[in-house]
């Protein structure tokens, strides 16, 4: 079903004659269509199979090419100015012009405004004079994505909605207990070496800051996420 949000899931399968199955944590990223090949053994009365692991990440349902870069990716990697897009260059079948900003990534040989964004399943394309512009409409903190995906070719119409790569961003959400980060990315000429030949260090200074906060507002119903 596409209409289900990212996450962990369990499956349970039962027919009359058969043992039991249940396949406990596996996970479903965005956009993603999933398929478990299981098989029910012909049962006996009061038996019960468990499966502990799902099967591996293995796409099973189509030939598309792309990837998903997920919420710990974004925390751990090193990312220049903590812009997300530069993610994207770690996509199968992107090519970066170098600057690794948004309006500089294509996919699978075609032009950076063959590119559609959506957030959230909105589209966040930038448009300009009725064409599809580099920019995105909205300029999303990497803080805020809880991961996102890149399509880059043989994908389905339902995602398709011009030429090129379709990227998808999902958004973090609260949850029922009150919670919230402070966080401070930096960049120093005190941590730079020294090249052979210069006998100084360029002074360089970079700071990117701020926080998130995310809770209930109804509980276990509607939730609130705010970042900064």
């Amino acid at each position: 079903m596409s209409g289900l949000p990212v996450g962990k899931y369990s499956l349970s399968v039962s027919a009359p004659g058969f043992d039991p199955l249940e396949v406990k944590s596996f996970a479903l990223e965005v956009g993603e269509t999933r398929t478990l090949n299981l098989t029910l053994n012909v049962g006996a009365v009061s038996s019960n199979v468990t499966v502990v692991e799902a099967s591996p990440d293995l796409n099973l349902s189509s030939s598309e090419i792309g990837g998903v870069i997920t919420g710990k990716q974004t925390d751990a990697l090193p990312v220049n100015g903590r812009y997300w897009a530069s993610l994207m260059a770690l996509i199968p079948g992107a090519i970066s012009s170098g600057s690794g900003t948004q309006d500089s990534i294509r996919f699978a040989g075609l032009s950076q405004e063959d590119n559609n964004f959506k957030f959230d399943g909105v589209d966040a394309t930038g448009i300009n004079h009725q064409y599809v512009k580099e920019a995105a409409r909205l300029q999303v903190p990497m803080e805020s994505i809880a991961e996102f995906k890149a399509s880059t070719a043989v994908y389905s119409a339902d995602i398709g909605g011009t030429a090129g790569g379709q990227v998808s961003m999902v958004s973090k959400s609260g949850t029922n207990d009150l919670h919230g980060s402070l966080y401070e990315y930096l960049r120093n000429s005190f941590f730079d070496a020294r090249q052979f030949n210069a006998s100084t260090v360029a002074p360089f200074r970079l700071n990117n800051f701020g926080g998130s906060i995310g809770g209930p507002i109804i509980r276990s119903k509607l939730f609130f996420f705010a970042n900064y």
